[in-house]
């Protein structure tokens, strides 16, 4: 039972920290595969610039894994983790799960997959998994019903929005032409 209470707790954690403390504003999702996760393993704190291109000094996506499906723009999102993020969440669990706040000392980066609707100027998540220094997965969740939520203007989720959906839209269209 108290395994069961750690895992909501650390779930509601989560979503809080991306909700309050993530500037996409809780605009992430994540379709995770084995390969992505291995691209990950032991990389630096920064990711491989021929990989993930930057949104902001800590955001970054997956300019090679785009996946565009009718409407759809599914995207990787690498997100360092900042100091206070790591302080917050290690207080949050230390309440709960001791043993856990110790791995989160180790707390680097995660990814999640945003999943972008073009056509409607929404997204929403799928999942998102946290990492340590090593590249070691720390916690892993996948959303089943998540909601779709309009993108605030002026926000990382919609340069994130114009990078994958109108750029590539455009450039598509113009290679047509």
């Amino acid at each position: 039972m108290k395994k069961i209470g750690s895992v909501i707790s650390l779930s509601f954690l989560i979503i809080l920290l991306l909700v309050f403390v993530n500037p996409l504003n809780g605009y992430s999702e994540s379709v995770e595969s084995e390969q992505n996760v291995n691209l990950l393993k032991g990389t630096p704190r920064i990711p491989d610039s021929k990989v993930w291109e930057s949104i902001s000094p800590d955001y970054y996506y997956n300019k090679i894994s785009l996946t565009k499906s009718s409407n759809f723009m599914y995207v990787y999102i690498y997100k360092i983790v900042t100091d206070n993020q790591r302080k917050n969440v290690i207080e949050m669990l230390k309440k709960n799960d001791l043993e856990k706040s110790i791995k989160y000392k180790n707390w680097d980066h995660y990814i999640s997959l945003n999943k972008f609707d073009c056509k409607n100027r929404k997204s929403k998540f799928e999942e998102i998994i946290n990492y340590d220094d090593e590249g070691n997965i720390l916690y892993q969740y996948t959303y089943k019903d998540s909601k779709w939520k309009i993108i605030p203007p002026e926000t990382l989720t919609e340069e994130l929005y114009n990078k994958v959906c109108v750029t590539l839209k455009r450039t598509i269209e113009e290679e047509v032409i």
